[in-house]
C-alpha cells in the first residue's frame, strides 16, 4: 500500500466520521427548532446562539432554514454567508464574497484549484460588507 493510498483511506474514514457527526447534530438541531424555535441569543445566549447556524450552514438542508435564519437574527455576517452559499448553489454570483469553490486539477487527483466564487457587482462588495459590519 502506498502512502497516497493510506492517506486516501484515512481521509475517507475521517470524512465518514465527520458526516456522521454532522447528521446527528442536524437531527438534534431540528428537534430543538421543532420544540423551542430557533435557539437564538434570547434562548441560549451568546456565542451558543451561533452553534445552530453552523450546523445548519454545513448541512444539506440549509436552504430549508434560510428564511428562519434571516428572521432569527444571528449576526448578519452569518446570514450573509448563508445567503452567499444559497446563491452559489444556484450557480449565481454571490453577494458578499464569502464562498470559495475547489475543483480537482485532474481526474483522480488530490490536488485542487480553489477560487472565490464570482461576486455580483464586485466593485461594490466592500460597501455591502461595510453594511454587514456596521448594521
Amino acid at each position: 500500500m502506498t502512502a497516497f493510498q493510506i492517506k486516501a483511506d484515512l481521509t475517507g474514514a475521517l470524512w465518514r466520521c465527520h458526516n456522521r457527526v454532522d447528521s446527528l447534530n442536524l437531527i438534534r438541531i431540528e428537534q430543538i427548532i421543532k420544540s423551542c424555535g430557533y435557539p437564538g441569543r434570547s434562548l441560549v445566549g451568546k456565542p451558543t446562539n451561533e452553534a445552530a447556524w453552523y450546523v445548519l450552514q454545513h448541512s444539506p438542508k440549509f436552504k430549508v432554514y434560510f428564511s428562519l435564519i434571516q428572521r432569527a437574527g444571528p449576526p448578519f455576517s452569518l446570514v450573509a454567508m448563508m445567503e452567499d452559499r444559497l446563491v452559489t448553489e444556484q450557480l449565481k454570483p454571490q453577494i458578499y464574497g464569502t464562498q470559495i469553490t475547489c475543483y480537482p486539477l485532474r481526474a483522480n487527483s488530490a490536488k485542487q484549484e480553489c477560487f472565490v466564487w464570482p461576486i455580483l457587482n464586485p466593485k461594490q462588495v466592500n460597501q455591502r460588507k461595510y453594511v454587514i459590519r456596521n448594521g
